[in-house]
């Protein structure tokens, strides 16, 4: 009631006071086959019991959250991953044109550095570390990860220093883009 609540309202210490909500807990065990029986390694590590905070999707400020990975290469058609690959909206894929003006064509589902395109050659590495950072989870499908609704933004052939170096810089150029369209 009003009267609670202006009462503690009176005490200088009190800065705010908030109705006691209920919480809604998430769902943190996904129905996806495979997850109970070779993903074990989540359960260690807390996975479910982070999955009452956040499975991933959008941050505080209701934007949604982008992930990069770089990694050796990605299936980008596997069932898991597919629908939570980041997609260069500034880019139109495979017209050639460099459409966002970053210095790179056709990087619609992110980076190849050595190819300078978003050719990222199918790898069973890099694919599982995106795979538990953010296949899709609680979909009925393969595995699930630790981020059932997030972009990754696939970064791809990085072997020497300056390659990843332009692989920083390739996701610190669209975090500079977010940040001034903000």
């Amino acid at each position: 009631p009003q009267y609670v609540k202006n009462w503690f309202l009176s005490f200088e210490e009190v800065i705010a006071v908030m109705p006691n909500l209920k919480i809604d807990y998430r769902n943190t065990l996904p129905n996806d086959p495979l997850y109970q029986n070779f993903q074990w390694s989540l359960q260690l590590i807390g996975v479910p019991e982070a999955g009452d905070e956040s499975t991933g999707g959008l941050n505080s400020a209701g934007d949604t959250i982008v992930l990069a990975v770089i990694d050796n290469g990605f299936d980008v058609n596997q069932n898991d991953l597919s629908s939570n690959i980041w997609r260069n909206s500034g880019e139109i894929p495979g017209d050639f044109i460099d459409n966002d003006g970053n210095g790179y064509i056709d990087d619609y589902l992110g980076l190849n550095v050595q190819a300078q395109n978003d050719d990222n050659a199918n790898a069973t590495h890099g694919t599982a570390v995106a795979g538990i950072i953010g296949a899709q989870g609680d979909n009925s499908l393969g595995l699930t990860g630790i981020n059932w609704n997030i972009q990754l933004m696939l970064v791809s052939i990085v072997h020497c220093i300056d390659e990843i170096i332009e692989a920083y810089d390739y996701v610190l150029g669209f975090r500079h883009q977010y940040n001034r369209s903000t």
